[in-house]
């Protein structure tokens, strides 16, 4: 399908892949939608859809995208603001770093938020009510955390009381790693009772290598520490040339690792929660840009979901 077939929204490309063409025959319908695709295949892409047809249809309603991380949801801030289209759009970012009471969602038509708020919001009706009966699309991205010990009672959460706030609003849920969409599907038709359609496929736009690297055990935690961080650096070190995105499941070790890239004079940012916004977006932005030199970003679970570098 050609983007130029799409009436609502102009996009940079000029053609939809064959599992996003499935899922916009959706964007029109009264329905809900799980869209089950791999990494990179445009699952954005489909949510625009439906946000555009929402938006085109000139009434009193408004759009909502949430996501499980602050770096998500700021990303899709900023797309949305690439549209033309869309700049006389009153739009919204709600996390905690972006504060915001009922009278500021009142106002928008395009909201983004995390997980967490769309929970918060949805429990206190007496306050956040009014604006969220008014929500003709929610966007659940990374919808497979419902699954996640942690976060996925959140999630559900926040969906239940949301549909019992809004019965009329379609919802539509994206993930890479969901195994059980149909299962999903079904769940969200019992929460609103709307038809619920799943899109999924294993087609991906560019071949995935895998390669594990073996660490040697030893009784001494922390020079089994050590000889991870210095497997770490020896890859970058063989590919120094190449964009490297380094994950750590702590600040300190991401911390360590970058001060030795620097001593063996090699570009390396660390990315993490603690950042404030515009010292995340410099990073990401300097990472994508092969104008810098920043080939290597170590990083937390900050980075870890649904971002686009």
């Amino acid at each position: 399908m050609k983007t130029s077939d799409f009436p609502y929204l102009d996009f940079p490309f000029e053609e939809f892949n064959k599992p996003q063409s499935e899922a916009i025959q959706f964007a029109d319908k009264d329905c809900n939608l799980v869209v089950a695709l791999n990494t990179s295949t445009g699952k954005t892409a489909v949510a625009l859809c439906f946000f555009a047809h929402e938006i085109a249809k000139q009434i009193d309603s408004k759009c909502i995208y949430a996501s499980p991380l602050k770096a998500i949801s700021e990303e899709r801030y900023e797309q949305l603001g690439t549209f033309p289209e869309w700049n006389h759009v009153p739009k919204l970012i709600n996390t905690s770093d972006y504060m915001a009471d009922a009278d500021d969602f009142m106002m928008s038509k395009m909201i983004i938020v995390t997980s967490e708020t769309l929970d918060s919001k949805s429990r206190n009706e007496k306050i956040h009510g009014e604006w969220l009966k008014k929500v003709g699309v929610l966007v659940i991205d990374e919808m497979h955390l419902l699954d996640e010990p942690k976060r996925g009672a959140a999630l559900e959460a926040g969906l239940v009381n949301f549909t019992r706030i809004n019965k009329d609003a379609r919802i539509v849920g994206l993930s890479a790693t969901m195994s059980n969409a149909t299962e999903i599907a079904s769940w969200l038709k019992s929460l609103n009772g709307k038809p619920t359609f799943c899109v999924s496929s294993d087609w991906r736009p560019v071949k995935l290598n895998k390669k594990w690297v073996g660490i040697d055990k030893v009784r001494d935690r922390w020079q089994n520490e050590q000889n991870m961080i210095d497997s770490a650096i020896n890859i970058v070190l063989k590919n120094r040339e190449d964009k490297l995105l380094l994950f750590v499941h702590s600040k300190r070790i991401g911390k360590n690792i970058v001060d030795a890239l620097k001593s063996f004079d090699v570009k390396a940012a660390f990315y993490h929660s603690g950042l404030k916004p515009a010292e995340r977006n410099i990073l990401a932005e300097q990472f994508k840009n092969r104008l810098y030199s920043l080939n290597v970003l170590v990083t937390t679970s900050a980075l870890a979901q649904g971002v686009n570098l």
